[in-house]
């Protein structure tokens, strides 16, 4: 198992200095590119179209027979991740039918394209979202803080990095290591102000470490603070840029606020939310006020706000 472990870590530190060496190359034109151009463009129109109609064992096949020839037929890098790119959605969907291995081929294939596209957010979050379901998160946290520490070296442009720190954030958070997590956001939003994603993220992980890592109050205040800016920032640039009602925001917020047990605070903010209309958040919203007012006592105020928004159950009306 030690052995496995190595090579591993070899086949990825292999891939992580290929990755590195074509960021360095730049835009540079390839060289051996593949000299059947337009076969190319078929085998991988054709993988993708069985990919579509579900015939996926054909199209794995047909994918891994190309891989196979890919350094005596010359292809170039660009190829090979765009087939790998096709071959994680091909093995993911075999994955879901519980074929053995599937699930850790898709994440295997989707951190190729993740590390030779690594300022793509669409190719990190493929890989983000394929490695947690084949449950390797450890994997992929490391990865992505090779792809963040690989940009750091190469001076890669300080907007093209914010993918790979917001994603970085979001993984290192699932895996509970909030300071790693709050370090690649903070950093995000400072490069990358106007993403709303990195100051929803941020705010969220600036909330969990004030409440699990700092035991000294006047630190605790300063990033509840800096959470509740963020979560107020995020809201501000979703209903600017995304069209999202200003409920959203007002529903983070109070959320954030919950957690940290500041009710008082967090139950205007419900209420607003509703008065609003909060469309797919209103039964979340109207919960949680819910939840608030039974702990306190509250329980005709918890009754009423049940029966309005039709979340009192049945047994309730019946005592």
């Amino acid at each position: 198992e030690d052995e496995e472990d190595e090579e591993d870590e070899v086949k990825l530190q292999e891939e992580l200095d290929d990755a590195a060496a074509a960021l360095e190359l730049g835009a540079e034109a390839e060289e051996d590119q593949i000299p059947e151009e337009d076969s190319f463009g078929i085998i991988l129109q054709c993988a993708s179209a069985l990919h579509k109609a579900r015939r996926n064992e054909d199209a794995y096949e047909m994918i891994e027979k190309c891989l196979a020839q890919a350094k005596s037929r010359g292809l170039s890098k660009t190829q090979v991740r765009d087939l790998n790119q096709v071959k994680a959605l091909v093995c993911h969907a075999l994955g879901e039918r519980n074929l053995k291995g599937m699930k850790g081929e898709a994440a295997k294939a989707a951190r190729h394209v993740a590390l030779n596209n690594s300022t793509d957010a669409d190719a990190l979050n493929l890989y983000a979202r394929l490695a947690m379901d084949a449950g390797q998160r450890a994997d992929c946290a490391k990865t992505f803080q090779s792809i963040v520490s690989m940009h750091d070296v190469h001076g890669v442009d300080s907007k093209k990095r914010v993918p790979a720190l917001i994603m970085s954030g979001i993984v290192h958070s699932q895996q509970g290591a909030w300071a790693t997590a709050l370090a690649d956001l903070m950093h995000a939003i400072a490069l990358g102000p106007e993403e709303s994603t990195a100051a929803l993220s941020g705010g969220i992980a600036a909330l969990q470490y004030s409440m699990k890592h700092i035991d000294v109050p006047e630190a605790r205040h300063h990033w509840v603070l800096k959470a509740v800016a963020m979560l107020q920032h995020a809201g501000r640039l979703r209903v600017k840029q995304e069209g999202k009602g200003s409920h959203e925001g007002d529903y983070n917020l109070a959320r954030g606020l919950q957690q940290l047990g500041l009710n008082h605070l967090a139950v205007p903010l419900y209420e607003r939310c509703l008065e609003k209309g909060a469309d797919e958040l209103q039964q979340e919203c109207a919960q949680n006020l819910s939840l608030i007012y039974e702990q306190s006592g509250a329980t005709a105020l918890r009754d009423q706000v049940l029966r309005k928004y039709g979340l009192i159950h049945a047994a309730h009306d019946e005592a």
